[in-house]
């Protein structure tokens, strides 16, 4: 029930709010693999570990999101029900290939720890 105008201004509401890392639990030591893999596949990017930038308007925020966000988000990109950038896509398949889906779990952890 909503219109392209409502959600347009909910848009505008929310970009403008503080974004505040997710306080949760993850396993430390796939949490530091992760970060080898975050610095391998992802830092080009995803700077700074996937932190917000300042002044960035298209930027993605990884750091410090609910990991089953972060789950479902992939699962989204990969079932091709959201729009994977060529680069993430095939960056992405070099991590599968190299790591199966562990390599995500990993990646999920080193978000997760991320404050």
């Amino acid at each position: 029930g909503y219109s392209t105008e409502d959600f347009q201004k909910m848009g505008e509401y929310f970009h403008k709010q503080k974004y505040v890392s997710a306080k949760q639990s993850y396993d430390k030591a796939l949490a530091k693999k992760g970060a080898k893999l975050h610095e391998k596949y992802c830092e080009k990017c995803h700077a700074e570990g996937g932190k917000p930038l300042v002044d960035e308007e298209d930027y993605n925020i990884l750091a410090g999101q609910w990991v089953p966000y972060l789950q479902f988000a992939m699962s989204d990109f990969r079932e091709d029900r959201r729009e994977m950038e060529k680069k993430m896509r095939k960056k992405l398949e070099e991590m599968l290939t190299a790591e199966g889906d562990a390599g995500l779990d990993a990646l999920f952890a080193f978000y997760a720890s991320q404050k």
